[in-house]
């Protein structure tokens, strides 16, 4: 990612996250100069201006690979179906260098698509997004604008470890599809 345009200055949160993306040196944030947002006129300046002295992964020492870059954490499970190997890829995609709490989900929807996320942390560790949201926002961009997430089955995948995003997923399932039981599979 080179640029992001945006209509307001990113939230702290958000600016961590940014941070730890691999383009993150040189990542440019757009923004509209006017506040009634009608003109096209904007401002444009990098990251490190909207997050000084940032609270980093060199902190800790990390030598993992930024966030959006390709992970294989080289997990496994005994399951082969479908919606259990997605969320498996899920997992092995997550970035955790901080938790290592790798984890993926995948939802199959109605119209037998699947949909799969995986856990994302930053280095403040908190907000982390979890592979539920994950998925859930990947359903939601793929699917026509109004339209029902109708989910009809879902899966997590995740090593075994002090946390666990069991919890939160069914959560989630039980607000957005109450009727389905989720598939927890541990992985090695």
């Amino acid at each position: 990612m080179q640029s992001l345009a945006i209509n307001a200055a990113p939230c702290g949160y958000c600016r961590q996250f940014l941070y730890e993306i691999t383009t993150a040196k040189t990542l440019n944030i757009l923004l509209k100069k006017d506040e009634d947002q009608k003109s096209c006129a904007y401002t444009e300046k990098p990251l490190s201006y909207y997050l000084p002295d940032a609270f980093k992964p060199q902190n800790f020492d990390q030598k993992e690979k930024g966030l959006m870059e390709a992970e294989f954490h080289h997990l496994s499970i005994a399951s082969k179906e479908t919606l259990a190997q997605a969320a498996l890829g899920g997992a092995n995609a997550s970035y955790a260098p901080y938790t290592k709490d790798y984890c993926g989900v995948s939802l199959l929807g109605l119209n037998n698509q699947i949909y799969t996320g995986c856990y994302a942390e930053n280095v403040a560790y908190n907000p982390s997004m979890s592979p539920i949201e994950s998925a859930l926002a990947y359903m939601n961009m793929s699917l026509p604008a109004q339209a029902n997430l109708n989910i009809i089955a879902a899966s997590l995948v995740e090593v075994s470890n002090s946390i666990s995003q069991k919890d939160v997923t069914e959560a989630v399932l039980s607000s957005v599809a109450p009727s389905i039981n989720l598939e927890y599979i541990s992985a090695k």
